[in-house]
């Protein structure tokens, strides 16, 4: 029996071990809004796959993990608020070195989006 409870709870840390290696690995998008406007919608498109926040309220920092992409390409991406496109840009995105990769966007308080790439 204690063998059964040995193997089991090894199990259990070895699930938690893999989600947290997906936590760190996997690449992900951080949107920051650092303006005191809540806006409706983000939206970004990548080269095989797109991703929307929403609604972003002011001061709030949100995260979404995303998929490898297949293909590199163009990244693009717009702020909306009540229907109408308020800031829009694009970067290029590459396909190597996708694992460990946090795309960062920040709303400042112009309403102006800053994006990097780390």
């Amino acid at each position: 029996m204690k063998k059964v409870i040995t193997a089991f709870f090894g199990l259990l840390v070895l699930i938690a071990l893999v989600f947290g290696a997906y936590h760190f690995i996997s690449p992900k998008v951080v949107v920051t809004n650092n303006s005191s406007v809540s806006y409706d919608e983000f939206v970004l498109r990548l080269p095989s796959s797109g991703v929307s926040f929403g609604p972003i309220e002011p001061g709030s920092k949100d995260t979404i993990y995303i998929s490898r992409q297949a293909q590199g390409g163009a990244l693009t991406y717009s702020l909306r608020l009540d229907g109408n496109e308020l800031a829009a840009g694009s970067m290029p995105f590459d396909v190597e070195g996708q694992l460990f990769r946090v795309l960062s966007f920040v709303i400042n308080e112009d309403g102006s989006v800053s994006a990097k790439t780390n």
